[in-house]
């Protein structure tokens, strides 16, 4: 549920409340043969243990915004988020129970200059912490349902702060913005079984951002230097036998820094056409890699993604929207080595060269509108040696949806069918996965065959 409401002609009060359970349960990855012969087998030991996940979480925010007319600019957040998380996996049961809290504060102001110019000042800060207990125990035999015997018993606790400054400057045609952002990552884990293991860990970082844009007529013209950081998941922090009686942090991991180089454009040509096409250069250091099914995780140490974006949009008649997007890219470890060897100059797992989708839009009477589109990517590798290859695919999906506005309401309700064409593909793939002897990896997920989604909303006024 969301609701707002205008506190004045300035100001605006939001509140979000969620709440959702789901549980899924998993089949497995199948060898090439399988996928082949029935992709809609099981991997008897995914069976076995009745491998699951059930999820139960709640979510509560509140948002102040205020935007005058004398460019003043005030924007703030708080949410709350308690999680329950059940997992049957990798021959052991998992409990997990979590609260995350945070918040955020930006402000901001713009002046106008005599020259006719104008300056924007933006300042922020950003806090989320989770925290929340953990115990594993083994599975029963059969059922995939735990046991008394406990494994695990921890506590695992992580809090991510932020805080940036920007500065704009408009002149005529000309945007200059410039900013800087800090971020300050800590973890701490605490072994209720081994204490000698308790660890914290932390991680600092500056990132600089700057963007040059020009306008002209319909059409603008950027060129952006950007990047991040991306914290570790706990998951892939845990750290690999032998290690795990040494310490409760993975020692190969580090958080991974990117660096990002874009030139674009984005705007509108005739007869109803509008696009956005951007060329980018992404450096990544210490990318992410899962070892071992992602038993555990590691970093290598250069990654490069190189790659061209389009979208373009076209309207040849008022209720007809025609529309696709490709993205072409060249994505290899520049530098990287494990105990499995040197892989420079590979692809990196995981990532087509081409993804793709189109789709036309026609607005009916009767406020109904119906939608067809075309979605699926080109081959990639499974793993990081480039010897498992994941073949390419393109499915075809459509929607049929109804808005009506009522008095003090807008109902809609929609049908969509995906995979119209019932074809065999694979949707994912297990990175890295175990390979034992000469038995052929069970790598491939296969995609869902034809199948139909429905769903209602009601947004009240």
């Amino acid at each position: 549920a969301r609701f707002t409401v205008p506190l004045d002609p300035e100001t605006r009060l939001g509140v979000l409340l969620d709440g959702s359970s789901n549980l899924n349960r998993y089949p497995g990855a199948l060898t090439a043969a399988e996928n082949e012969a029935n992709p809609e087998q099981a991997r008897s030991s995914f069976v076995t243990r009745d491998e699951r996940r059930r999820n139960r979480v709640g979510r509560f925010a509140v948002t102040l915004d205020r935007d005058t007319d004398e460019g003043q600019l005030l924007s703030t957040a708080v949410w709350a988020e308690p999680k329950v998380l059940q997992r049957s996996e990798r021959n052991k049961w998992k409990d997990f129970t979590r609260y995350r809290v945070g918040g955020s504060f930006v402000a901001g102001h713009e002046w106008k200059l005599v020259s006719g110019a104008t300056t924007r000042t933006l300042v922020g800060v950003d806090e989320d912490y989770q925290d929340g207990a953990i115990r594993f125990t083994s599975l029963s035999a059969t059922g995939g349902h735990k046991t008394t015997n406990v494994t695990d018993d921890k506590r695992e606790g992580s809090n991510a702060a932020g805080v940036f400054a920007q500065q704009s400057y408009h002149t005529g045609p000309w945007t200059f913005l410039a900013a800087v952002r800090f971020d300050d990552l800590w973890y701490i884990s605490e072994n209720n079984l081994d204490f000698s293991v308790n660890s914290t860990k932390r991680f600092t970082h500056f990132t600089p951002k700057g963007t040059i844009s020009y306008e002209q007529a319909d059409r603008t013209y950027y060129l952006a230097l950007g990047g991040g950081v991306e914290s570790p998941a706990f998951n892939e922090i845990d750290p690999p036998a032998p290690y795990d009686t040494l310490t409760s942090f993975n020692p190969f991991l580090e958080p991974m820094l990117s660096t990002t180089y874009e030139l674009g454009s984005r705007g509108r040509i005739a007869n109803g056409w509008s696009y956005d096409a951007a060329l980018y250069w992404i450096e990544v250091k210490n990318d992410i890699i899962p070892y071992n099914n992602g038993s555990y995780f590691f970093t290598a140490g250069k990654t490069r993604r190189q790659g061209a974006e389009l979208a373009l949009d076209w309207a040849p008649i008022a209720k007809l929207t025609l529309s696709g997007t490709v993205t072409a890219s060249k994505n290899e470890y520049v530098t990287y080595k494990s105990d499995r060897g040197t892989f420079d100059g590979n692809d990196v797992a995981g990532l087509p060269a081409l993804v793709f989708g189109g789709r036309a839009k026609y607005r009916c009477a009767g406020d109904v509108t119906t939608e067809v589109s075309v979605n699926g990517n080109t081959k990639y590798f499974a793993d990081d040696r480039n010897k498992i290859e994941v073949q390419q695919y393109g499915i075809v999906d459509a929607m049929v949806a109804w808005n009506h506005a009522l008095p003090r309401a807008t109902l809609g309700v929609f049908v969509s069918g995906n995979n119209l064409l019932d074809k065999k593909y694979v949707a994912s793939a297990f990175i890295n996965p175990q390979v034992s002897g000469s038995n052929p990896p069970q790598v491939f997920e296969p995609g869902l065959p034809m199948n139909f989604n429905a769903g209602v909303t009601v947004r009240f006024h």
